[in-house]
């Protein structure tokens, strides 16, 4: 049996032209206004939208939480009846079903 090893792939690594070398890449990311797109905006200023038909209808961290539905799971008791006032789910029945198979 002969083993084999994986050659390396060369997908993700980025040599320097000049100088041969492996070079780090970095990630830069920018925003701009829509109305003017000289203008850059501040990753804190954006604010998440949804798309409802044509428009965007923006929803701040204060309409999440106005929004948000708080359920607590709790067991609660709303009251007590006595044995003969409550029915049974399915009447027990008289009958036995029983079938055979044919060969």
């Amino acid at each position: 049996m002969r083993l084999v090893r994986r050659q390396p792939t060369f997908g993700r690594t980025y040599i320097d032209d000049k100088t041969n070398q492996p070079v780090a890449v970095e990630r830069e990311v920018s925003y701009q206004s829509a109305e003017d797109i000289t203008a850059s905006v501040d990753k804190d200023d954006l604010v998440k939208a949804y798309r409802y038909g044509k428009t965007l209808v923006p929803f701040n961290k204060v309409d999440e939480e106005q929004m948000s539905v708080h359920n607590d799971k709790c067991l609660s008791i709303l009251g007590f009846a006595k044995s003969s006032e409550v029915r049974p789910p399915h009447p027990p029945t008289t009958h036995t079903a029983a079938g055979a198979r044919r060969r």
